[in-house]
């Protein structure tokens, strides 16, 4: 047979094979399995996303919006004035509060040592700071800088005029920084850089520059004794730094800022045991080796070199 000859078969030759009603029968049920489980799967993804749809819109709605912000920690800052740093407004949906952005637009404010964000449903954001502490009274570059720990600039105003001498020829500084601080202005240590000392100062909310860090750390290490009779502390030209005390009872002279724990200590041992109305300067610049220089017709015994 040629190819041709295949080419030409009748259709009606060719054998037809008809399907077992029972395959049949299975292959129709296995086919209306496979919708009717279609048809629940797509009807449990709709109901999902409507509940996810009704969810989303009930966080948004009157019912989970802001209605207050609470703050708590705050003593001398105004209140009104953290809620306005967070961006936090009453009818702002809850979900939308962004508490790590709220924490760090908080603590952008010079006086917040450190904030926490929660969000309280169904109404509520409570914010809770924890208040810088002002640690001296910087006078530099013709401003007056409250400054707290660390060296951050917390408030600042122009400087007054050159406190006058007392009777007993100590100065009254009475100066205080204006702003959030201001309250204890006069109650802090106070920092004479002279006009000499080149340095930039920054905004308030910054860190003093370099150049003054080392007076900061003077100031933070202090030990009661000192503190207790400290007039100013001064930082020179070159950065040499002395410390006048109270009531015209002389200077302490630091030096440089290397080894100023040692330093402080020995002014503390010495001061302890010196009559202080003798006192004129006490070197603690090389700490091992304390020199002591009195006023004219006192009496005053060489001091021995503190313990190491």
């Amino acid at each position: 047979m040629t190819d041709t000859d295949t080419d030409t078969i009748p259709r009606s030759t060719v054998p037809v094979v008809e399907e077992d009603p029972r395959i049949a029968a299975r292959r129709l049920g296995v086919a209306g399995a496979v919708r009717r489980r279609r048809t629940i799967v797509l009807g449990v993804v709709a109901g999902l996303l409507g509940l996810v749809a009704l969810g989303v819109g009930l966080l948004r709605s009157p019912l989970f919006a802001v209605e207050r912000v609470v703050v708590t920690g705050a003593t001398t800052i105004d209140r009104s004035a953290v809620i306005a740093a967070s961006r936090i407004h009453r009818g702002d949906a809850l979900v939308d509060v962004d508490a790590a952005r709220t924490r760090t637009a908080v603590m952008a404010m010079p006086m917040v040592a450190s904030a926490r964000v929660e969000r309280s449903w169904p109404h509520e954001v409570r914010i809770s700071v924890t208040e810088e502490v002002p640690l001296a009274t910087f006078v530099v570059g013709g401003r007056q800088l409250t400054v707290g720990r660390g060296g951050r600039i917390l408030a600042a105003a122009s400087a007054p005029a050159a406190p006058a001498a007392t009777a007993s020829g100590a100065t009254a500084s009475g100066a205080t920084a204006s702003g959030a601080a201001s309250g204890a202005g006069a109650n802090l240590p106070r920092v004479v850089v002279a006009d000499g000392v080149s340095t930039r100062v920054p905004p308030v909310g910054k860190d003093l520059p370099d150049a003054l860090a080392a007076v900061v750390v003077v100031v933070e290490q202090l030990p009661p004794l000192l503190a207790g009779r400290l007039q100013e502390v001064d930082l020179a030209v070159g950065g040499s730094m002395s410390i006048e005390l109270r009531d015209g009872a002389g200077r302490v002279a630091l030096g440089s800022a290397e080894d100023v724990p040692s330093k402080l200590l020995a002014a503390e041992s010495i001061l302890a045991a010196v009559d202080l109305d003798c006192l004129d300067l006490l070197d603690v610049s090389e700490p091992s080796h304390p020199t002591v220089s009195r006023r004219g017709g006192c009496a005053l015994a060489p001091p021995t070199a503190p313990p190491r």
